[in-house]
């Protein structure tokens, strides 16, 4: 089920520049807001507000690393979760290669599907 995105000049719009700390690579390169992000993947409005909760920047690959503990204190389902982490990937392929830019990171997604 897709839900509204909050409306611009939120949270979820803003581009911080992403602290040394929490620059993992090329991922973080780029003026996604998570907003943006949250629209296109489909992200529902509560799990949207969680990701500004705990200050996830689109790309930032720390949450790869965060434990069912930090998940549940942030407030997300597993479903909720699982499905936020796959669009992460998608989105952390799709500034890598170059075809977020370009709309085509559901081409490659489908091109990995059908082979």
């Amino acid at each position: 089920m897709h839900l509204p995105v909050p409306t611009p000049n939120t949270a979820l719009d803003r581009v911080d520049p992403p602290s040394a700390m929490s620059s993992p690579g090329t991922t973080t390169s780029h003026n996604v807001t998570l907003g943006e992000f949250c629209t296109k993947y489909s992200i529902s409005t509560k799990d949207a507000e969680r990701l500004a909760e705990i200050e996830y920047a689109p790309g930032n690959k720390l949450v790869e690393g965060l434990s069912e503990a930090d998940r549940k204190e942030a407030g997300f389902s597993i479903l909720g979760w699982r499905g936020f982490l796959l669009a992460h990937g998608k989105f952390c392929r799709a500034i890598c290669d170059g075809s977020w830019a370009a709309g085509k990171e559901e081409a490659w997604f489908w091109t990995m599907i059908l082979v």
